[in-house]
């Protein structure tokens, strides 16, 4: 009842994309999710529409060609942020191998972090 699961949300402008998937536990205080966030949406993500090109070279509906993968972790009052900056440099494709992946943490991942404060 607490946890909320989001899997695969995507929030899109044309200035502005953010793709993420992940869990928040209200009655643990913790956040776990990681995603993709694309600068300049109108311009970077008009290639989601091409069939096989735009998945290569964006990696999917609502990253675009240029976007860095992110993560946010540990509590909710004091959350741990992080960005992989050259995640920009490369095609959609190679994102997901060398700088993660916006999927949702196994089942237990919670539990995992470690004791609440």
């Amino acid at each position: 009842d607490s946890v909320m699961s989001l899997g695969s949300s995507i929030a899109r402008s044309p200035m502005l994309a953010i793709k993420v998937e992940g869990v928040v536990d209200e009655a643990s205080d913790r956040v776990a999710l990681a995603g993709v966030i694309s600068p300049a949406y109108a311009l970077t993500g008009a290639l989601d529409e091409i069939p096989v090109l735009g998945a290569l070279l964006s990696g999917g509906r609502g990253e675009g060609i240029l976007a860095m993968t992110f993560q946010v972790n540990g509590t909710l009052d004091d959350p741990n942020f992080s960005v992989n900056p050259l995640s920009i440099l490369t095609p959609g494709f190679l994102r997901r191998v060398f700088g993660g992946s916006a999927e949702a943490p196994a089942d237990g991942f919670l539990n995992q972090l470690g004791p609440t404060e």
